[in-house]
């Protein structure tokens, strides 16, 4: 049985427990699906850090005109999300199982 891959230096904490876990329940061994993984959970991390800094300021914001205004990150967010899902997807994997 052949050692999986050390998870990338720039994931989260959060998200090299999930690249080990994910190696560990599926064979993804090959350069290409791995880089489909990596970037998959960047995104997660991206999105998770929109997350908390919307958490933080709240989902709408006033802008210089005192107009509220729905949280610029909400969209980073949501894009972020998305291909996480995505990159799960095109690896074959159940994003509920994660």
């Amino acid at each position: 049985m052949s050692k999986s891959p050390n998870a990338p230096k720039d994931l989260s904490a959060a998200g090299k427990r999930l690249w080990r876990s994910i190696l560990r329940d599926w064979e993804i061994s090959d350069s290409a699906h791995l880089a489909v993984l990596r970037e998959g959970l960047l995104a997660r991390d991206r999105a998770e850090s929109c997350r908390q800094r919307i958490n933080a300021d709240g989902e709408t914001i006033v802008d210089r005109f005192n107009q509220v205004k729905v949280h610029p990150l909400i969209a980073a967010e949501r894009d972020s999300r998305s291909a996480f899902i995505q990159a799960i997807k095109s690896l074959g994997l159940d994003p509920q199982e994660l």
